[in-house]
């Protein structure tokens, strides 16, 4: 059973980023830039 539930995850992480659209990779882009200033709040709120 965690087998199965590892090979999901796998693919779930294959799957969602090839179904992204511009305005999620924007989002996403943004959060990580956050991260890196370390402006935690601003990225979570990008991030979610």
């Amino acid at each position: 059973m965690r087998s199965l539930t590892v090979i999901l995850s796998i693919l779930t992480l294959f799957i969602l980023p090839a179904c992204s659209n511009n305005n999620y990779e924007q989002a996403m882009d943004n959060g990580i830039q956050q991260l890196g200033e370390k402006n935690y709040h601003q990225a979570s709120i990008f991030l979610n």
